[in-house]
């Protein structure tokens, strides 16, 4: 794959998972006289991604570009997950930060290979303290769906480290 085509394709898949993340997480269209809402159960049981930022984003690039260019001495070089975790994964340091805090909602968590997922369950009543978001099911045009009133946050001591939480809104 050219070098053009690739930087192409990353940025499409950069611009649809920023589409989604944005509709998903705002309150990006109005209710209409057709829809209402409820709130969701306190005791249902939430699934949550925060994707981590990685160290060094030019870094990763450059790795990624380079593993597929058939022209440079690392293609098809790839390594095991510890390795990218070491070069390009969130610290152990910031990832405990993170546990530290979600812990104090009682929200259980769980970091894939590579330090730039974590998965956090937990209650919807501690998601919504945690992220500071109110969750709501919508209905529209017989359609049902959960989603957060209001983009989630965490505190700046964390929030460094953070690119995104995903899995508050189900479509």
């Amino acid at each position: 794959m050219q070098k053009q085509t690739l930087k192409k394709l990353i940025a499409m898949v950069t611009f649809v998972l920023a589409f989604t993340i944005l509709i998903g997480v705002t309150n990006g269209t109005p209710v209409s006289a057709k829809s209402s809402t409820t709130n969701v159960s306190g005791s249902k049981q939430q699934l949550v991604d925060i994707v981590l930022k990685p160290k060094s984003q030019k870094k990763l690039d450059q790795f990624v570009y380079q593993s597929v260019d058939p022209t440079s001495t690392n293609y098809r070089k790839f390594v095991s997950s510890g390795q990218f975790a070491s070069k390009f994964g969130q610290s152990t340091k910031n990832i405990q930060k993170l546990r530290q805090y979600l812990k104090k909602y009682h929200l259980r968590t769980e970091v894939y290979r590579g330090n730039l997922v974590m998965a956090v369950k937990g209650s919807t009543r501690n998601v919504q303290k945690a992220f500071k978001v109110k969750l709501v099911m919508v209905s529209k045009n017989k359609i049902r769906y959960q989603k957060a009133t209001k983009k989630p946050t965490v505190p700046k001591s964390v929030s460094k480290s953070v690119l995104a939480i995903m899995g508050l809104s189900i479509y």
